[in-house]
């Protein structure tokens, strides 16, 4: 009997210590793994922060329930749940059960996977989740009135897909003694886009510029490498896609994709191919999971404004991120899509009469300077250079309604030089300075007044030149050519007289 008595308590002991070792295995628990005397009789109940509320429905699953000591938040008399699996609910724990938790919970190099590996052995996620009701009223999601025990969190199968901005959380676990209060928290990865030298740039990158067509253009996308492991990734899907409007072209120039301070390498870390208007970089999931959480994610690429942009108002530019969107499949997420606006610019010449605007003068000629002296120039393929002779520029004449047009142009100053007046008018003895300047709001887009656009059609600067007539030149009284006229009428008339008399003394 004494050693009956005495291999029972062995017992009791062992369970007690196996029941208190269970805690929660979320990375942010506070409280609860102590062995230390607690001053306090009652501690709060422990704090579980998972995936942000937005759009998200968790569920509860009661795994275990016991008796919670709010010293050392441990659970004892350890029974199984309303969700369990592997034995009767009400029942008690074996000890097998609670000696590979307790080891699992003693080994410090076990991941979250690797954990909630062994605890979903316990819990049967395909029967109907724990019946209670949230209290959202506040920046949590708090759960009360439960019985103490151990709970798994997740989200409701399929509630984020086709959502954007939607991540999955990875399944939570923890021990509670009748409050569970989600805090949000989500590491869902973003992306963003800009223009490296932009106009509308306060430093050195911004969201709107204007080039030449045929200039080229350099973007840079930057993301950041979100937390991957601790929310229980095995690898990570990772693709960013860029996408042009049909005034850019892609250079052909392979993208730059930085990590920190590492340049990876295309075909081992990344993939990278252009499709029509569509850049795509895929990182490789097994390698992408391997890099570190926060680093920071570059891709710089270039592009050229070609002559489709000659007929629109703006060329955009889009990027959105898919990511792994649940740690427990190989769905993703998308994130919403950022913009970038590429802008050219035409000058439009408005030729008329000094003093009656009415009157338009056809037959100007002009050619284009900018601030560096050098004469505007375009080719076949529409796209601008700039070149030292004015022979090799590109002049134009106004039509019989008065303009001409130079097109595809940059903001900024430039001067135009008449080259031949209208027949009948006085050419201009001076440059004409036109100034294109354009302000930009915050997100890039165009709120300058100094350019109008009708139609979606491209931005145009309109400057307007009068010409004066030609002058009557002033010229002194005479008799002009009309003493030729009088003088050859006289002789006319004399040789008519002397023709006369000869022949009347031929005939006496």
């Amino acid at each position: 009997m004494r050693k009956i008595k005495k291999l029972t308590a062995l017992m009791l002991a062992i369970v007690m210590v196996l029941a208190m070792s269970i805690t929660a295995f979320a990375s942010e628990v506070e409280g609860g793994d102590t062995n230390e005397p607690s001053t306090t009789p009652e501690a709060p109940a422990p704090t579980t922060t998972v995936g942000k509320t937005d759009g998200h429905t968790y569920q509860l699953y009661q795994i275990f329930t016991g008796v919670y000591d709010a010293a050392s938040g441990r659970l004892s008399d350890i029974k199984w749940g309303q969700n369990s699996q592997g034995g009767t609910v009400d029942a008690l724990v074996g000890d097998n059960v609670l000696k590979e938790l307790t080891d699992l919970q003693a080994n410090a190099n076990a991941s979250d996977s690797e954990k909630l590996a062994v605890i979903e052995k316990y819990v049967n996620l395909n029967s109907p989740a724990f019946s209670a009701t949230p209290d959202l009223s506040g920046n949590t999601i708090k759960y009360t009135n439960l019985p103490a025990g151990y709970y798994l969190i997740r989200d409701e199968p399929n509630s984020l897909d086709g959502k954007e901005d939607g991540a999955y959380t990875f399944y939570i676990v923890q021990v509670t003694n009748g409050t569970l209060e989600v805090t949000p928290k989500a590491d869902v990865p973003s992306i963003d886009k800009n223009i490296v030298g932009a106009d509308s740039a306060e430093g050195e990158e911004g969201k709107g510029t204007a080039v030449n067509v045929g200039d080229t253009v350099t973007f840079k996308l930057t993301s950041t490498v979100p937390k991957m492991k601790e929310y229980g990734y095995e690898k990570y899907t990772y693709t960013v896609t860029d996408t042009m409007s049909a005034g850019l072209t892609f250079t052909g120039d392979a993208p730059i994709v930085k990590v920190g301070n590492a340049t990876l390498t295309n075909g081992t870390d990344y993939n990278y191919k252009y499709d029509g208007q569509v850049l795509t970089v895929t990182f490789v999931p097994e390698r992408f999971i391997t890099l570190a959480e926060g680093a920071s994610i570059e891709i710089t690429y270039t592009a050229t404004l070609n002559d489709k942009a000659l007929t629109t108002d703006v060329e955009v530019n889009k990027v959105k991120l898919e990511y792994s969107n649940d740690p427990k499949s190989e769905g993703t997420g998308e994130t919403p899509e950022k913009e970038v606006y590429v802008y050219d610019f035409d000058i439009d010449i408005n030729k008329y009469q000094e003093g009656d605007d009415t009157q338009k003068l056809a037959g100007a000629k002009f050619v284009l300077k900018n601030t560096e002296g050098k004469y505007y120039k375009v080719g076949d393929d529409k796209k601008v250079s700039w070149v030292d002779s004015k022979d090799e520029a590109t002049e134009v004449e106004t039509d019989v309604n008065g303009h001409a047009k130079f097109s595809g142009l940059d903001s900024g100053v430039y001067y135009l030089e008449e080259t031949e007046a209208p027949a009948g008018y006085n050419k201009l003895t001076e440059d004409v300075t036109v100034t294109i300047s354009v302000t930009y709001d915050s997100d890039g887009k165009i709120t300058s007044t100094d350019v109008t656009s009708t139609n979606n059609g491209q931005y145009v600067h309109t400057e307007n030149i009068d010409n004066k007539k030609g002058s009557l030149l002033p010229s002194t009284g005479g008799i002009g050519t009309t003493i030729f006229y009088i003088i050859g009428a006289i002789l006319v008339i004399g040789a008519g007289i002397i023709l006369v008399v000869k022949k009347r003394m031929s005939n006496e």
